[in-house]
């Protein structure tokens, strides 16, 4: 009988120290509702290549077709530059709330509402803070290219005040971010893309959002698009 109680302590303490270790792991996978979290450094993906049959994997014809048009439009490093260490902060108020600044400027007296969904926290502005106008038909629109390659589809809160003749539609904004959550660190998924038609071209950087290769399905025969992805870090401060 006292072998069996030796044992049963045995595996109580084993359990015990099992649930306090799991604890442990799951504290520090968590965000800190409490902490302010910085931004640090960027994770750079590759530039990837795409046309209407599918991405292309060739080195060599990845590699010219950025030898013609990757420096005129955007790079890696040029990308990157753009945001320095310590640009982005966010400081929780509380799992709802939270203060935001970007680029190092204050927004609109700095207050965010935090909307989470799963790992993706969607960061949208108390306030209205950049009246201005559309003019590519909203609310009626029809799904483009541009719109079509961005997996989180929206991006600013619009708030109709008057519409005009013309489709230019006068509106209030709400700007929005997107951050993910990746164990204990944050992260802002960001893309930068060129696209190549026979007669026309066009571009984005620093896009705070993330690429939905489905898009292909908009492109036309002979046209390109190349696309590069990024994480900017923040971190517990």
């Amino acid at each position: 009988m006292g072998v069996l109680k030796t044992n049963n302590n045995h595996m109580k303490k084993n359990l015990l120290l099992f649930c306090v270790l799991m604890l442990l792991i799951s504290c520090s996978n968590d965000i800190d509702y409490s902490a302010t979290y910085v931004s640090s450094n960027f994770e750079t993906g590759s530039m990837q290549l795409y046309t209407k049959n599918g991405e292309i994997t060739n080195k060599a014809t990845i590699n010219d077709f950025l030898a013609r048009h990757e420096g005129k439009y955007f790079k890696a490093s040029s990308i990157t530059n753009s945001f320095l260490p310590g640009a982005i902060t966010l400081k929780f108020l509380s799992a709802t709330d939270a203060e935001f600044k970007y680029g190092g400027a204050t927004m609109a007296g700095n207050l965010f509402t935090i909307i989470k969904k799963e790992n993706l926290m969607y960061v949208e502005e108390k306030e209205a803070t950049d009246n201005g106008q559309r003019y590519y038909g909203f609310p009626h629109t029809v799904e483009t290219l541009q719109e079509a390659m961005l997996t989180n589809k929206t991006q600013y809160n619009d708030t109709l005040l008057v519409e005009n003749t013309h489709d230019v539609y006068y509106i209030n904004t709400k700007r929005c971010y997107y951050i993910t959550q990746a164990g204990a660190v944050l992260k802002m998924p960001f893309m930068s893309y060129y696209y190549h038609e026979p007669y026309a071209e066009s571009s984005g950087s620093i896009i705070n959002n993330s690429f939905n290769s489905n898009c292909i399905s908009f492109m036309n025969t002979n046209d390109t698009l190349a696309v590069q992805q990024l994480q900017l870090i923040l971190k517990k401060k």
